[in-house]
């Protein structure tokens, strides 16, 4: 499985446009399409409360509505070369305890490691959120 991408960091964008072209290229013949979760704040008050718990938030875009744009944007290239969408919803207090649970800070690292959970859960279950 490829390393999981999660779009809340606005220095990610133009990295991210690099691995979706590389990786479009490749044979699609037999092999299954990769899911690419995305770290997911379902509104604007779920956003500027993981911002105010995030080590790093000033890694991310500054509002809701910038947040919403790039990850449209990324979510169209996405589904665009094949790969399934899936959103990775990040609840500020739940988030903040599986960090600790499991040796994170609320941080880019402690977000793509979540995201990787959410990842394999969908995986094994099929159970998640497919953005569409």
């Amino acid at each position: 499985m490829k390393k999981p991408i999660t779009l809340d960091d606005k220095t990610q964008e133009m990295g991210l446009r690099k691995y979706f072209m590389s990786n479009s290229n490749e044979k699609r013949g037999d092999r299954m399409n990769d899911v690419i979760g995305i770290a997911w704040f379902k509104d604007e008050l779920t956003y500027r409360r993981a911002l105010a718990i995030f080590t790093d938030s000033r890694n991310m875009p500054d509002t809701y509505e910038d947040w919403q744009a790039l990850v449209r944007r990324e979510c169209e290239e996405i589904k665009g070369i094949g790969n399934i969408a899936l959103r990775a919803d990040i609840d500020p207090e739940t988030f903040a305890d599986w960090c600790n649970v499991h040796g994170f800070r609320a941080d880019s690292q402690g977000r793509t490691a979540f995201v990787n959970h959410v990842e394999l859960e969908y995986l094994k279950t099929g159970k998640g959120t497919v953005i569409k």
